[in-house]
């Protein structure tokens, strides 16, 4: 089935026994009032309980997924966008949620969702498992409001890192539980390395938090610590989107450029390395030195 929705994010199902058991999925199971039998919600909306074989559920499942897309068109009143960053034995997700249309969405709340794929456990392989989970607030409003959610997890040493992926939705909390948005998250590979560098390193903040694209003056400040051993160089700091992809090098010091110093800001106009503006989204900054690789976000919105 996941062949014939692959553009689509629709069903969740959360496994909680034995050493899939995670606290996070039996909150879940109880926030949908289900335990034993694995339930699966299609969009939060639709109920199926259990299946007698892989080919039943399947049917049953593409019958609610259908019903499920002809309500909805496809469309959805909010947007999103997000990344998933792996770093020595963190996961970082983020994900921001933008209200577009004047819609009164009720009280959500966004979930953000640690998978590993593939899993062997018991003889059987399953194509996802959740290994942690985060449920935050959100208010939106108004259209052009948004909202960024964000959250780490320590990586158990039973999983595998290189094969961890992610995803994020919005969720009515109150009645119905409808998805109103989900997405997911893509993983960049390139913004966080095995080796950390020295606390005497890092990258200490970005200004402001999210950045309004398209706003007067428009622009965000990334401040930086550096020893005296990665301001001799070389140096440098780089930009990447969702996918991976370099936006531009923001900066790039040679051997000495910056020695003696020890705090240093870099600005970021918006603008991608041809000089077009970059589209609103998350954004992922690489801190580069003889010391090793440090990473952070960068929220964009309109």
């Amino acid at each position: 089935m996941l062949d014939e929705y692959p553009e689509q994010l629709i069903v969740c199902e959360h496994h909680w026994s034995d050493d899939l058991e995670i606290p996070w999925t039996d909150a879940r199971g109880d926030f949908y009032g289900v335990s034993g039998t694995p339930h699966v919600r299609i969009d939060g909306k639709y109920l199926q309980v259990g299946a007698t074989s892989c080919t039943s559920a399947a049917d049953d499942y593409r019958a609610l997924i259908e019903q499920r897309l002809a309500e909805t068109g496809s469309v959805s009143p909010v947007s999103a966008s997000g990344g998933l960053a792996v770093s020595a034995g963190e996961a970082s997700l983020i994900a921001t949620f933008v209200l577009e249309d004047d819609v009164d969405l009720g009280a959500v709340r966004a979930v953000l969702v640690l998978r590993e794929n593939p899993v062997s456990y018991g003889g059987t392989d399953y194509h996802r498992v959740t290994r942690a989970g985060s449920t935050l607030p959100v208010t939106l409003l108004e259209a052009g409001d948004h909202a960024t959610v964000a959250a780490t997890f320590t990586l158990d040493p039973g999983w595998d890192a290189d094969n961890l992926s992610a995803v994020a939705f919005l969720q009515h909390f109150g009645g119905d539980l409808e998805v109103y948005q989900g997405l997911r998250l893509q993983r960049v590979a390139d913004v966080a390395a095995e080796n950390n560098p020295s606390p005497a390193t890092r990258l200490l903040s970005v200004h402001p938090q999210p950045m309004a694209m398209g706003a007067a003056g428009v622009g965000a400040t990334i401040r930086m610590r550096l020893s005296a051993a990665a301001a001799s160089g070389p140096l440098e700091l780089a930009l990447f989107d969702g996918s991976g992809r370099r936006v531009q090098t923001l900066l790039a010091a040679g051997a000495g450029a910056l020695t003696g110093r020890s705090l240093l800001e870099v600005g970021w106009d918006g603008r991608d390395q041809d000089g077009r503006a970059a589209p609103a989204g998350v954004y992922f900054l690489r801190l580069s030195s003889r010391e090793g690789v440090a990473g952070r976000t960068l929220v964009a919105v309109r």
